[in-house]
This record gives C-alpha cells, sequence and structure tokens, in this order.
C-alpha cells in the first residue's frame, strides 16, 4: 500500500468522522467508530459503514476488500537483531504488508517525519519467514506483520488490520518531541503495544 497515501487518507477519515462523516462507497451516515475497505486497485483506506463492512468482508478478490479486525500472536516464533538485519530492517519498528497489486512484500517504517516503505526481496523474506503459520496466515492487503523490537532485546510481533499500523504512524508523527522521541512518545507506543497484546489471540 502506498503508505503515505493511506496515512493521509486515515487521518482525513478520522478528523471527518468527528464531524460526522459519510461512508466513502454508499454516502451512508457512519459513526465514529467504524470500519474500513481497502480499495486494492488504488491503495486506499475507505470508512465505510456496517453495510459495506459486511459486503466485503471475507473476500480473497476483487477491488474493495474489508480490514478485519482481528490480532493474532505466536508467542513460539520470535525474532532477534541478526533475523531483522539480514531482512533489511536496521529499526526495531516496522510492519510488512503484502500487496495484491505487485505480489511483493513491503516494509513500512513509522517514524515522526511519516512512514519510509521499501520493497522487500523475495528470498530474504522466504528466509525470515520460513514455516511461521503466523506470518504465512497473513492476508495481502488489509493485514500485516507488526513487529516491535526495543533496545534491551524484547521482541513483539502480531498480524494486525492494516489500518492500525497507520494508527501507529499517526500517533507517532503527532506525539515525537526531540531527537528520540522523548518520554510520552515512548509511553504512547508502550501502551498501544500492551493494548494490541490485550487484543491479540493465539494463532494456532
Amino acid at each position: 500500500m502506498t503508505s503515505l497515501r493511506a496515512l493521509e487518507r486515515y487521518a482525513r477519515g478520522a478528523r471527518r468522522a468527528r464531524a460526522g462523516a459519510r461512508c466513502e462507497l454508499c454516502a451512508l451516515a457512519i459513526a465514529e467508530q467504524h470500519r474500513h475497505v481497502v480499495d486494492c486497485t488504488l491503495q486506499k483506506l475507505l470508512c465505510v459503514c456496517v453495510a459495506c463492512t459486511l459486503a466485503f468482508s471475507g473476500k480473497k478478490q476483487g477491488r474493495f476488500r474489508t480490514v478485519p479486525d482481528r490480532v493474532r500472536v505466536d508467542p513460539s516464533w520470535t525474532l532477534d537483531d541478526a533475523r531483522l538485519h539480514a531482512l533489511g530492517v536496521p529499526v526495531g519498528l516496522a510492519f510488512f504488508v503484502r500487496q495484491s497489486s505487485t505480489g511483493r512484500w513491503m516494509a513500512v517504517f513509522p517514524s515522526p517525519a511519516g512512514p519510509t516503505e521499501a520493497e522487500l526481496d523475495d528470498g530474504a523474506w522466504d528466509a525470515f519467514a520460513g514455516d511461521a503459520a503466523l506470518v504465512h496466515g497473513i492476508e495481502e492487503d488489509v493485514e500485516a506483520l507488526l513487529v516491535r523490537r526495543t533496545r534491551d532485546g524484547r521482541c513483539a510481533c502480531f498480524v494486525v488490520p492494516v489500518d492500525v499500523c497507520y494508527e501507529l504512524t499517526a500517533l507517532l508523527r503527532t506525539g515525537w518531541r526531540g531527537i528520540d522521541g522523548g518520554n510520552e512518545a515512548r509511553e504512547a507506543l508502550e501502551a498501544f503495544v500492551a493494548r494490541l497484546a490485550e487484543r491479540a489471540e493465539v494463532a494456532p
């Protein structure tokens, strides 16, 4: 997904929802808390009503696909710095999404300046993912693998709805202070990851 465009649309959608938004597919009024659909052709996140959420749920093909709301984790699958560096990931916070339009995996790095993305080498990704069921169960376009690795070596990996990743990106972009982000941004990030852990279901 074109991350800058998706982030911009996510932020605009959140502002519209607070003011009384309408579904971007059928124009019905939507609540402040609403779901999203990915336009796989234009690579955009769309704010949608309940009816449109249901209409495109479970779709594996076609232009529109509903972003799921599940969060999954596999406690037995862990990452270390060596595996991330072999994939070409130099930082401890990133998410990975597979685009149906290209058939390739993209790495996106949230930062205070906004998201930076990079296309991944297929061989490197296959070596990274191995036989991990958690990774191979990710739905392209609408789900992502979110990796958070701290300086003390702790690592959290979740499969999350793709809109969660852009919510996190917006959080960092608005809350970052100074060179290292500041205590407020770090605490917000830790709280965000903790909420994901509370939501997460153990992947079969």
